[in-house]
């Protein structure tokens, strides 16, 4: 899933550069392959799709204040559509890449509250809750992930969180 989400976020990051007349930078690094933040706007409209088809593995980095008016568009288009856990999970990323952690933790325990096997925002929030010193609710996350993945790399990362937090 982690590979299908970093093109994903580089089609998204790339249809919103497009949108906006910007001209697209690619990324510095090839370990971090997901852009900036995700605008769902541009997504949505030249999809027709609320969940759309990646078929490009660009990254792209935006500057803060394209990051920002990006993650306003994704606010705007989760308000047009509150029940759409696609874009809760798309904003919970947004917020995060512009260091909005509280906020992306809101966004994420969304996600949960709509798709409670969600498991890229189980895995977010685990990480968000570890970072935050919340190990209980951290523990609680990481044992529903463990629970709901069944990819055998996947479960042996949640069974190494869940080891280190039970120290």
């Amino acid at each position: 899933m982690r590979h299908s989400r970093s093109k994903m976020w580089a089609m998204f990051s790339l249809l919103f550069v497009a949108s906006q007349g910007l001209a697209a930078e690619p990324a510095i690094t090839a370990k971090h392959k997901e852009p900036a933040v995700v605008p769902p706007a541009a997504t949505v409209e030249a999809s027709g799709s609320k969940t759309p088809a990646v078929s490009t593995e660009a990254a792209v980095a935006l500057p803060q204040d394209q990051k920002m008016r990006a993650v306003q568009a994704l606010e705007r288009a989760v308000k047009a559509d509150i029940d759409n856990p696609e874009l809760w999970l798309h904003l919970g990323f947004s917020y995060r890449k512009v260091e909005k952690l509280d906020w992306a933790q809101q966004a994420f325990e969304k996600v949960i509250s709509l798709d409670p096997k969600n498991d890229d925002a189980l895995f977010m929030l685990g990480l968000i809750y570890e970072k935050g010193k919340r190990t209980q609710d951290a523990q609680r996350v990481w044992k529903q992930y463990l629970t709901d993945v069944s990819d055998p790399e996947k479960r042996r990362m949640a069974e190494k969180h869940i080891h280190h937090l039970s120290r």
